[in-house]
């Protein structure tokens, strides 16, 4: 048995703990995860991407860690992207291929995180009948067309809103508590 410390990439607070067999599936892992966050991934688990959260000297990523508490708070830091850009996991491997075999990971501890999760699909509202909506949190502005505000009661016409830094932060916790 191991305990697996998970985050969900891009989503505030969301720090959880996986208990798991070694020699279950990297799919399984990806069930047990979407099981445990119904309500903040709303894609199907085949559809969850993990990676290792594996620093470059080739040690778990420390919980105190300025990558981990940037996680923490929604953002993405760099060396988190130099993780997610590695190798995903394959849903056919063993954990205990994926963790030990092939990457030389250390027994997982408390105190680290141990797995990034990214989720394939865009959020719920980005979408409407008119298509996706990119949103860019790095962006200062979003763009609503007339046909999207129409139903809103706001004026039928396409709106620029300029988006503050709390308003990414607000979001995040709306999408995750719907």
């Amino acid at each position: 048995m191991v305990k697996l410390f998970c985050v969900i990439v891009g989503v505030r607070d969301s720090v959880f703990a996986i208990d798991i067999e070694k020699e279950t599936s990297v799919y399984h892992l990806k069930k047990a995860i979407k099981a445990k966050n119904a309500n903040t991934i709303t894609c199907d688990a085949k559809d969850l991407h993990l990676f290792l959260a594996k620093m470059t000297d080739g040690v778990w990523l420390k919980d105190d860690d300025p990558a981990a508490l940037e996680l923490k708070t929604g953002k993405k830091h760099k060396d988190i992207q130099k993780m997610i850009d590695a190798d995903q996991a394959i849903a056919t491997r063993t954990l205990k291929r994926w963790l030990f075999d092939d990457n030389k990971m250390l027994q997982p501890s408390a105190e680290q995180i141990h797995v990034l999760v990214v989720a394939s699909e865009k959020l719920k509202w980005e979408s409407s009948p008119l298509g996706p909506h990119i949103y860019d949190s790095e962006s200062q502005y979003f763009w609503l067309e007339k046909e999207d505000t129409a139903a809103t009661g706001l004026l039928p016409k396409r709106l620029m809103l300029y988006c503050r830094p709390t308003f990414i932060s607000r979001l995040s916790s709306y999408v995750k508590g719907c």
